[in-house]
């Protein structure tokens, strides 16, 4: 099976939450030499509280995700998560394989 054409995307992108939250989401798309990398963030307050976060995902040529760092903070403190995938449905959480989780 052969690779999907895909239109590159913006270089940027921004959007409000209005359903479910109040809040703003900016991404930026770059390309690289071997995929593509999407940088972004998004903060809301839902049910009154405030949260934000930031993520960093990067996707191999085929558009594969293959990276997922992502770090939330709110009132009650902040949380970093990675996640690895192999490209063949295979994840790792913090390092570790996913089905033993």
């Amino acid at each position: 099976m052969g690779l999907i054409p895909v239109k590159a995307p913006p270089s940027t992108a921004a959007w409000r939450h209005l359903a479910a939250r109040d809040g703003f989401e900016v991404a930026y798309f770059q390309p690289g030499d071997d995929g593509h990398r999407i940088e972004g963030g998004t903060t809301a307050v839902e049910e009154g509280q405030s949260w934000i976060v930031t993520y960093l995902i990067t996707l191999d040529a085929a558009w594969t995700t293959r990276n997922v760092q992502i770090t939330g903070r709110a009132a009650a403190g902040s949380h970093r998560l990675v996640l690895e995938a192999d490209g063949a449905g295979h994840w790792r959480v913090d390092g570790e394989d996913s089905r033993r989780r």
